[in-house]
């Protein structure tokens, strides 16, 4: 959502006029379907507005966001268990060694390849493969192991029915399971398979395979592979980032400059583990390349009834919020940036970034 005269508007809060705010937009944190958070920048003057563009690309930071905290939940949920603490701390230090080397491998077939390797061998696998979602195709784009079917449609094989369903799945013996009728001959019997998203798509499926004996895999096995996922989503997220801002060597230089600094980001955070810091760098550098006088991520509370601020750059004058209430609560509220603008009546600024990240405006 994006607001260009914000004391004039109609669901304004007297808190942001009192500080000066002028112009707002605002982007959805989601995990899946779900609206989990809301990241917004503002400016205090009245001669600097946000654009169209500036709400596309502040998506995008939203979509790296979204990713990271998934992460890092599915990071806790792991590291608070006791009951298999040595080998859930064996997961986490070789997940998080993944963690550090995805900013060294510029190609997603080598991402995805390295993906599948660590799973595969961490939860003791000996097969497997990454499918991606073609309109109502998967395409093999990474195998390991037993050779897998290089395209299948939605809802065919366990990748296929995955992919379709967007919900993991577990098979102790796949023998003895319906999928045998779709490859009779694949001579597999523990299987793990996890679906790979960007927000609320599944865009992808990781599957693991052991072919020696069944009852190989569990449910932390499970929970491990989802992690892995997760990295793998925000490597695909990245890598997007940066296909998109080749493709705009040709467009405007700010645009390009803010997918290549938004590119950057993404691989530097990957590294943190802890929800807050990762935030708070998230929300200063996104402050710093859109020219923002204040920028701030709110989290829905764990009651679900409010949202709270959790980080934040510059003057932000809430510390939590009601959905429907004021442009975050009206975000959070709709699951979705409103497709209606107001735009203040005066000439939008143009913005010139320089690659170190400070924007001047013309």
């Amino acid at each position: 959502m994006l607001i260009n005269d914000y004391p004039n508007w109609e669901g304004r809060l007297e808190v942001f006029v009192a500080a000066g705010v002028k112009s707002i937009i605002a982007a959805p944190l989601q995990r899946g379907a779900e609206i989990v958070g809301v990241v917004f920048l503002e400016h205090h003057e009245r001669t600097h507005y946000f654009l169209e563009d500036d709400l596309e690309l502040l998506s995008q930071v939203a979509v790296v966001a979204s990713a990271m905290l998934e992460q890092a939940r599915l990071f806790d949920s792991m590291r608070g268990a006791q009951a298999v603490a040595e080998r859930r701390s064996a997961l986490l230090e070789a997940t998080h060694e993944f963690n550090l080397e995805l900013g060294g491998q510029p190609a997603l077939s080598a991402l995805l390849d390295l993906l599948l390797q660590r799973a595969t061998l961490l939860l003791g696998g000996n097969a497997g493969g990454v499918y991606l979602v073609e309109g109502e195709e998967i395409q093999l784009v990474a195998t390991l192991g037993d050779k897998l079917v290089p395209r299948a449609p939605l809802g065919y094989g366990v990748s296929g029915s995955v992919a379709q369903s967007g919900e993991a799945m577990l098979l102790e013996d796949y023998a003895d399971s319906p999928f045998q009728d779709d490859h009779p001959g694949l001579l597999w019997r523990a299987v793990m398979s996890v679906p790979l998203r960007r927000g609320s798509s599944t865009i992808g499926v990781l599957t693991v395979v052991d072919t020696r004996r069944a009852s190989r895999f569990d449910g932390d096995d499970l929970e491990a592979l989802e992690r892995f996922a997760a990295l793998g989503s925000l490597a695909i997220e990245n890598t997007t980032l940066l296909e998109a801002t080749q493709l705009a060597r040709d467009g405007a230089e700010r645009e390009r400059t803010l997918l290549e600094a938004l590119s950057e980001t993404s691989l530097e955070l990957v590294a943190h583990l802890e929800p807050a810091q990762m935030l708070q760098q998230l929300t200063r550098r996104t402050a710093t390349l859109f020219d923002a006088d204040a920028a701030a991520v709110y989290l829905v509370t764990s009651d679900g009834k409010r949202f709270e601020r959790v980080a934040w750059h510059g003057e932000s004058p809430s510390p939590s919020g009601r959905f429907n209430h004021g442009l975050s609560g009206r975000v959070m509220g709709s699951g979705s940036r409103c497709a209606s603008t107001i735009t203040s009546p005066g000439k939008a600024t143009t913005f010139r970034l320089t690659r170190s990240g400070a924007g001047t405006r013309r």
